[in-house]
């Protein structure tokens, strides 16, 4: 199946660190989008994918933006109309941080980019993302429900948000999915 390029996703083992895995991946597939490490959350209310959970450790405002697409493509295989949130600590800069410059700046480079035919918006906080009621506040944004796809802004974020989830979020955690 790997040879004849019939495969979109795979399914890991936790038996490995993610950099043995990319290894593996790397080795087998001719990539031709940037890779994802990925997770889907569910529970009967919800259901999103939280991304880059294995790969990017601190990615630049490209790489988020590379992300965001190969995360939508994903949410376009399993049927899904991809609505992104750029997460961060801000909501549409509210509070200004250094740390969220990132997130702005990979913003921009999504609204230059004509390829992208997917929802976005960010810089989002996930409470206002995943809440349609806090969301509908902000009249200007971009997305028409609430977000199926978090880009966290790095690794660690998205590490913690996982495990979070899975600890007191009564949530189902799928992945990682690569």
């Amino acid at each position: 199946m790997a040879i004849s390029d019939e495969i979109d996703g795979v399914i890991l083992g936790g038996s490995k660190a993610s950099a043995i895995w990319k290894l593996y991946i790397d080795q087998l597939f001719d990539i031709k989008h940037h890779p994802i490490g990925y997770k889907m959350v569910m529970n009967e209310n919800h259901r999103f994918i939280i991304t880059d959970t294995s790969f990017t450790k601190h990615p630049n405002a490209f790489q988020l933006k590379e992300i965001a697409k190969s995360a939508a493509r994903i949410a376009k295989i399993f049927g899904w109309v991809p609505r992104v949130a750029m997460t961060s600590f801000a909501t549409f800069g509210k509070p200004r941080l250094m740390n969220s410059k990132t997130v702005e700046d990979a913003i921009k480079l999504m609204d230059k980019d004509e390829s992208i035919n997917f929802e976005y918006d960010g810089e989002l906080n996930p409470e206002v993302s995943l809440n349609w009621r806090k969301l509908r506040n902000y009249e200007f944004s971009n997305l028409t429900d609430t977000a199926n796809i978090l880009v966290m802004p790095d690794k660690h974020s998205a590490g913690i948000s996982v495990g979070l989830l899975k600890a007191v979020g009564n949530m189902d955690v799928i992945g990682s999915c690569v």
